[in-house]
């Protein structure tokens, strides 16, 4: 987040998904590993922090994070692995969208783009995690970036305001399913929490002499 304006950055989500896709196999790729979550009770998943690229730059703001797994179990299958890193995705999106609300200038309806966006069970969990309406614009291949890029724009030169959009999908959020995701946040905070805790300790611990040097 930056002086004059609001912005959040979640790093390496889409390049997460390619990454884990990537280990599965052949016949996965990123549409075909969120489908293979969508199958998957929320809270059947292992607990995985999304922290690949490594670093945060959304509402937390923290270099020094680094992704994790954790909880896993001899049951799990890939579905699982998938259906963990997908509710990371959520549950960070939910993040910084809870902070972008406390600026008092952010709406009730989410509109999204990309790969992941286009599965029908990622926007409504992300509806129900955040409790927004999520809509998904000009389909698949629209370049919401560049288009919301352009309205902020307008919108701060002229206070133009965009008019009404075509017809699109809309996840409207379940309140059942919304408190899932309330049950799902209070350990995947005090998992990254812990793990926040063991890489600043590092960072700090005084360098062994065969350290010297090194970057």
């Amino acid at each position: 987040m930056s002086a004059g304006s609001l912005e959040m950055d979640l790093m390496a989500t889409g390049s997460a998904i390619s990454w884990l896709a990537g280990l599965f196999g052949t016949g996965i790729d990123e549409a075909a590993l969120v489908a293979l979550a969508s199958g998957v009770d929320p809270r059947d998943a292992p607990l995985v922090l999304p922290y690949l690229s490594p670093g945060e730059q959304g509402a937390l703001w923290d270099p020094l994070l680094r992704g994790a797994f954790v909880g896993l179990e001899l049951g799990h299958g890939r579905h699982h692995l998938a259906r963990g890193l997908v509710n990371s995705i959520v549950l960070e999106s939910r993040r910084c969208l809870t902070a972008l609300g406390e600026t008092g200038q952010f709406g009730r309806e989410i509109k999204v783009a990309g790969g992941s966006a286009a599965d029908p069970g990622f926007r409504a969990d992300l509806a129900d995690a955040a409790r927004r309406r999520v809509a998904m614009p000009g389909g698949h291949h629209a370049d919401c970036s560049a288009r919301g890029a352009a309205l902020l724009a307008a919108l701060a030169v002229d206070g133009v305001r965009p008019g009404p959009e075509p017809a699109s999908p809309v996840a409207e959020p379940d309140p059942d399913r919304a408190a899932i995701w309330d049950e799902l946040w209070a350990p995947y905070e005090q998992a990254r929490s812990a793990i926040a805790q063991h890489y600043h300790a590092a960072a700090s611990a005084p360098r062994r002499p065969d350290q010297a040097g090194q970057t």
